[in-house]
């Protein structure tokens, strides 16, 4: 722009006129895009505070189909299902020590069938639905019973000044396999269902526990910390063919 011959003053203002009308436009632009940048900054933390507040509807849907069935005060543990489906046979020590106790698959109709000053644990269902076999401290050290589903004729099975835990019936309800200590370590043995012929499946000097029962009798799966950490194995019913499944360091 050519001002030489306009006067001096008009020559401020216009030159006056052209920074305010600049700092103006800088001014807006600026404004906008600071407002572009507010608002992206309130979507953000909109998306944050969605993803991070869940209504009480949206939280049941992670627990949908989980129901608590006992609601004690006390500590219930160890279920096992009938094998129709139809009760729950676990441990519990709302009346001051551990019972074995039976109730509906709905959690209806809790009732305790040992009652027994002594710890019973761990109950086990046999295949026909008739018996129940557990594990109590009675006669002043582990040993596994058997009773009828009702509480009566309860039998010690295996009867040995040693520990006898965690029983698990054959499929066939004609054998039980647990745990003892009756070697100076944890081994697994099976017993006939009325408790003779008790034999030692495994021979190491590692605790081996926990044996359960393949569905179609062929194996025993069971825990072990032969490798210097716990994990999972299975072996045949007559002990042969020891295989580590986890072989995991942890």
């Amino acid at each position: 722009m050519y001002l030489g011959k306009i006067p001096k003053k008009i020559n401020i203002v216009i030159i006056s006129l052209c920074f305010l009308f600049t700092f103006s436009f800088m001014a807006a632009c600026r404004a906008t895009e600071t407002a572009e940048e507010t608002t992206e900054v309130i979507e953000d933390s909109a998306e944050e505070v969605v993803e991070e507040e869940v209504s009480p509807a949206e939280e049941e849907k992670h627990y949908e189909g989980e129901v608590r069935l006992t609601n004690n005060p006390a500590d219930d543990f160890s279920p096992s299902w009938s094998p129709d489906s139809k009760m729950i046979a676990f441990d519990s020590d709302r009346d001051g020590n551990f019972e074995i106790h039976v109730m509906n698959a709905d959690g209806s109709g809790q009732v305790n069938l040992t009652n027994n000053p002594a710890y019973d644990f761990y109950p086990s269902w046999s295949p026909d639905g008739t018996m129940i076999a557990f594990e109590s401290d009675r006669d002043g050290n582990e040993e596994i019973y058997v009773m009828n589903v009702d509480g009566s004729g309860e039998v010690n099975l295996t009867n040995n000044p040693d520990d006898d835990s965690y029983p698990s019936w054959s499929p066939d309800g004609k054998m039980i396999v647990f745990t003892s200590d009756r070697d100076d370590n944890e081994e697994i043995y099976v017993m006939n269902a009325d408790g003779s012929g008790q034999v030692s499946l495994t021979n190491n000097p590692a605790y081996d526990y926990y044996p359960s029962w393949s569905p179609d009798g062929k194996m025993i799966a069971f825990e072990s910390d032969r490798d210097g950490n716990e994990e999972i194995y299975v072996m045949n019913v007559d002990g042969s063919g020891e295989v580590n499944l986890t072989n995991n360091p942890d």
